[in-house]
């Protein structure tokens, strides 16, 4: 059964961290090891993970997928091991003698780099043969990383599959499927659009005209060949096309990507963000980031004419603005659009 290095990245999200860290634990899959990366939190969630680990802190959250997915919960104590990113053992091959490595970053520098502090701790230990990068606020079924090892093992080697996603469903509606594996990325608009948003659970198939050109960074199993020849995610995107960008250049090395249906992840959809999905509103950190990243996917992959367009299409996200009168979001993105990227 091959090694998998589970990642996980915390940023004042405790609570949801601790759900996503009980339902992993009750995957059937038995050779992995998690890797938390706390994005130097602010609040105390570091705090309230340990007290978890040692059984002092239990989840008071209560619904019908947790309860289905996460209870009973693990036994405790969790046998874990604290890091900081500057202690100089880190990226050296240990002797893993716990469930669990928490890694607290010195700063916190956007999803790309968190993560990839996991991927270069895991990649240190020298025994990795994937690695499934998880958010957060996900839930995973029993099955989920069994689906996923096994998605990407019915390729061979020259197929060069470097990036396998799951099946998305929205934990607040788990009828509705967020994305099928990932998205489609429009170059003359610079949107980007999830494959199966809002259709019923039991749509399984992407249409062949619907090609996906990333995988979400909510569920991704990689390969560390992938990472070894494509290089790490890129941390210039704080928040937002980061995966996009990271499946792209993988695509210019000849990587694939690929999805099963039969790997289900619930995934709570905002929270690392304070994004509302329902309402379809992003928070003002987020709408920051959503633009700031699409002008920079934009002007580092589209050409000049395709670039100009996608900011002309800002003028339809700024008559938005207007409208709910958010008239602060408007200089910023005015701003965004003459940055230098």
């Amino acid at each position: 059964m091959p090694k998998v290095y589970i990642i996980i990245l915390n940023y004042c999200g405790a609570f949801d961290t601790i759900s996503c860290l009980e339902s992993v634990f009750k995957i059937s899959y038995l050779n992995y090891h998690i890797i938390l990366i706390d994005n130097c939190s602010p609040d105390n969630s570091i705090d309230i993970i340990q007290n978890w680990a040692t059984g002092k802190a239990i989840i008071e959250e209560h619904n019908q997928l947790l309860d289905t997915l996460a209870k009973p919960f693990a036994q405790k104590p969790i046998q874990y091991h604290l890091f900081n990113e500057d202690d100089p053992e880190l990226l050296n091959k240990l002797s893993i003698q716990w469930d669990l490595t928490i890694i607290k970053a010195k700063s916190n520098r956007g999803f790309s780099a968190g993560n990839n502090l996991g991927l270069s701790y895991a990649k240190a230990q020298g025994d990795a043969e994937y690695y499934w990068l998880l958010n957060n606020d996900t839930l995973v079924t029993a099955n989920s990383l069994n689906e996923l090892v096994k998605c990407h093992q019915q390729y061979q080697a020259s197929d060069k599959i470097g990036i396998v996603g799951g099946k998305l469903l929205y934990y607040n509606e788990p009828n509705i499927i967020q994305c099928l594996g990932g998205g489609i990325y429009n170059e003359l608009l610079g949107f980007i659009r999830q494959v199966g948003d809002g259709l019923p659970v039991n749509t399984e198939h992407i249409k062949s005209s619907e090609r996906l050109d990333y995988i979400s960074g909510a569920c991704m199993l990689v390969k560390p060949e992938f990472v070894y020849e494509v290089g790490l995610l890129a941390e210039d995107y704080f928040f937002y096309y980061e995966e996009l960008d990271w499946c792209a250049r993988g695509r210019k090395k000849g990587w694939g990507i690929s999805y099963t249906k039969n790997a289900i992840i619930y995934h709570k959809v905002g929270a690392s963000v304070n994004a509302n999905y329902k309402k379809k509103q992003k928070s003002e950190m987020s709408d920051y980031y959503s633009v700031r990243s699409k002008l920079l996917y934009a002007s580092k992959y589209n050409g000049l004419f395709t670039n100009f367009i996608v900011r002309l299409g800002l003028l339809a996200t700024i008559a938005n603005r207007i409208f709910r009168g958010q008239f602060k979001r408007i200089f910023t993105i005015v701003k965004l659009c003459f940055a230098k990227y």
